[in-house]
């Protein structure tokens, strides 16, 4: 006997007594003008995934989002394109919740239309950026659409849903 229960954004389900909770993603969709002076929060972090859809435009366009985790965990960060744009992830290192200079980065440049991959282990801070744009290269010639999931676990491993 197998049965559904869907309650509240959470589906639950049972075969023989057996039950799992899986919780969905929250997507959220990238909204202009979101940059280094204007990061777009899109909330919390956790093992939730975050699915953020959006699109680079040109050469000069960047996307940046602002997010809060609990410090000590990881964040994983992953970028599928169809086209060639990279991918930042970024600690609010003097914890001021602006991204600055100071502020620590782990980045994936990968040459073409690959899935780019920042794994950040064990972040310090409560909040952390993560800004998509030009490659760099020759340019974005045309919009280049993209979708980001970001995750995080703590530094152990363990998932935790908040």
């Amino acid at each position: 006997m197998k049965f559904q229960l869907f309650a509240i954004g959470l589906t639950a389900a049972s075969t023989f007594g057996a039950l799992s909770l899986a919780a969905p993603a929250q997507a959220v969709q990238e909204r202009e003008f979101n940059s280094s002076r204007t990061p777009q929060s899109i909330g919390r972090v956790s093992s939730v995934a975050v699915k953020v859809s959006g699109q680079i435009t040109s050469n000069t366009d960047e996307d940046v989002f602002r997010f809060e985790i609990s410090p000590g965990q990881d964040v994983k960060a992953v970028l599928t394109v169809d086209g060639d744009i990279d991918l930042e992830v970024l600690q609010d290192s003097n914890q001021d919740g602006q991204l600055g200079g100071g502020d620590t980065k782990k980045i994936s440049i990968r040459e073409g239309k690959f899935t780019e991959e920042v794994n950040f282990k064990n972040m310090k801070s409560k909040h952390g950026f993560i800004r998509i744009m030009d490659s760099g290269g020759a340019g974005v010639s045309r919009s280049v659409n993209y979708n980001l999931t970001v995750t995080a676990v703590p530094a152990n491993g363990q998932p935790v849903i908040e």
